[in-house]
C-alpha cells in the first residue's frame, strides 16, 4: 500500500525514521570511513579523513547489513515490546495467520509497476522514433497503431538497464527497446546520464550549445570507456548488479529473474492493468 504524509510532518514518519536511525546507530556509524566526523569538520583532521578509512565495498555492506537485520536486530529484544520482533511477528502468525489473501505475487507486472516512472510520469509516441527519453528514442510493435500516434502515455524506467522502457498501450505494458540496443542494454541510466553530460560538454562549442543524436551517443560510450569519471560509476553498476543477481536467486524458480526476460505468450495477460490502479512513482535520482 503507498501512503502519504503530510508535508513538513516528521512525525508521521516516525516508524521508518526511527528504522533508520537504529540502522545508522548501532551498524553504520561503527563501520570504519562512515562520515560522522564530518558534522565538525574544524576538528578533523587528515589522518582521520573518512575518505583515508573507506575500505568497504557495496557488496561487503549489503551482506552484512543482511546479517545484522537477520541474525542482531530481529533477535535481540525490544524494550517497547519486552521481545525480540522475531518473536512478536511468530506471534502474530500464530494469532491471525498469514493472511495469503494479502500476499502480493513477484511477478512481472509487480516488478513493472514498482519501477520509477520517467521525470514527466508519461512520453509522446512519434509514429516514426517512438518515444524519446534522454535523447534516446524507444519502439516496440505496439505503437505502430494509428490510434496511439502523438498521444501521450505512461512510462516506466528501469534504473539498471538504459535499454529498454515500459510504456503502457493499449491496456497492456509494453517493453520498448533503445535503436542502439547494443550499445545501451547493458548500461544504467545513471552511466547514460554522466555519459550524456560529458559528451554535451565536448561537443559544446564557445558557449553555445550543439545538437546530437541516441546514435552519436552510442558512438561516444563505445570510445570513452576509459573516462575516469564513467569507470568509476561503472564499478559502482557493477558491484549493485551482483547484488542483485544474488538476491533474485534466492526467489523460487518460477519467478522471472529479469525484467528482460521474455516469458510466455500467455502472461501477456497478466500485464493488463487499469490506468486507475496505476501510481507515479517518484523520478529516478
Amino acid at each position: 500500500e503507498l501512503r502519504f504524509r503530510p508535508p513538513a510532518q516528521a512525525r508521521f514518519g516516525a516508524i521508518v525514521e526511527r528504522v533508520f536511525g537504529a540502522l545508522n546507530s548501532q551498524f553504520f556509524h561503527n563501520l570504519a570511513g562512515n562520515t560522522q566526523i564530518t558534522k565538525h569538520v574544524r576538528q578533523m583532521t587528515k589522518s582521520f579523513n573518512p575518505k583515508r578509512k573507506a575500505i568497504w565495498t557495496l557488496e561487503r555492506v549489503h551482506s552484512y547489513l543482511e546479517r545484522f537485520c537477520r541474525e542482531v536486530y530481529d533477535q535481540r529484544e525490544h524494550p517497547e515490546i519486552q521481545q525480540s520482533p522475531r518473536d512478536k511477528f511468530n506471534a502474530g502468525l500464530h494469532s491471525t495467520g498469514e493472511r495469503t489473501s494479502r500476499k502480493v505475487p513477484f511477478d512481472r507486472l509487480f516488478q513493472i509497476m514498482t519501477l520509477p516512472a520517467s521525470p514527466r510520469g508519461t512520453g509522446k509516441v512519434h509514429p516514426n522514433k517512438g518515444i524519446t527519453l534522454n535523447y534516446l528514442h524507444y519502439w516496440c510493435e505496439a505503437m505502430r497503431d494509428p490510434t496511439v500516434n502523438r498521444k501521450s502515455v505512461p512510462v516506466r524506467v528501469d534504473p539498471t538497464n538504459a535499454g529498454v522502457i515500459y510504456a503502457y498501450i493499449n491496456g497492456l505494458w509494453q517493453e520498448c527497446r533503445s535503436a542502439h540496443y547494443a550499445a545501451f542494454g547493458n548500461r544504467t541510466l545513471k552511466e547514460v546520464q554522466l555519459a550524456t553530460e560529458l559528451f554535451k560538454q565536448r561537443t559544446r562549442t564557445r558557449g553555445r550549445r550543439t545538437s546530437f543524436s541516441d546514435q552519436q551517443l552510442a558512438e561516444f560510450l563505445r570510445t570513452a570507456s576509459e573516462e575516469e569519471s564513467l569507470l568509476r560509476q561503472q564499478r559502482k553498476d557493477a558491484a549493485q548488479k551482483k547484488i542483485t543477481k544474488a538476491m533474485e536467486n534466492e526467489l523460487p524458480q518460477h519467478i522471472p529473474s529479469a525484467l528482460g526476460d521474455h516469458g510466455a505468450q500467455h502472461e501477456t495477460s497478466s500485464l493488463d492493468v487499469n490506468l486507475e490502479d496505476l501510481e507515479v512513482y517518484d523520478e529516478y535520482k
